[in-house]
């Protein structure tokens, strides 16, 4: 069974497309997001933990992999508009244990956000350039949501206005 992370993560806003010919709208901005993964007591006790790897581990933790993720979750978010009915849309990329996912919407409960950075292309492109990036099996230290989301991002650059 394949989880959503909303269920996980919370807070979900859906956005459906509007029903104009999908060539009518272009994706117009990218923006790296992180959100919440944890209620705030859990938070705590995972930082108590990554810092009592940290310690044992004399630093290592932090070199190797860039240590333990934190208990957020990062993911990108595309804004898209058309250019027939002026509709505004926004698309969620994201990577976890069941692998990579876009769909309409947004996360309600975002705790830090790049800024927007303007692109310029379709949304096939857009979802070719998604395809094509990688969906290896989820390792939280190896290939986790941070890795996938900046791969992403990075591809999406190939389309930035400046």
């Amino acid at each position: 069974m394949k989880i959503l992370s909303s269920e996980i993560y919370g807070e979900w806003r859906d956005n459906p497309p509007c029903s104009c010919n999908k060539g009518d709208v272009e994706v117009v901005g990218v923006q790296f997001l992180t959100v919440p993964f944890v209620p705030v007591v859990l938070r705590v006790l995972w930082e108590f933990f990554r810092a009592v790897v940290f310690l044992v581990t004399l630093g290592a933790s932090d070199i190797v992999c860039g240590g333990l993720k934190d208990h957020t979750h990062d993911c990108i978010l595309c804004t898209a508009k058309c250019r027939n009915c002026n509709q505004s849309q926004t698309f969620l990329a994201e990577f976890n244990s069941s692998g990579k996912q876009i769909r309409p919407g947004m996360y309600g409960n975002v705790i830090f956000t790049s800024g927007e950075v303007p692109i310029s292309c379709t949304v096939s492109d857009m979802l070719h350039t998604f395809d094509e990036t990688p969906n290896p099996p989820y390792s939280l230290l190896f290939f986790n949501c941070s890795h996938w989301s900046s791969a992403f991002f990075s591809r999406l650059m190939q389309f930035h206005d400046g």
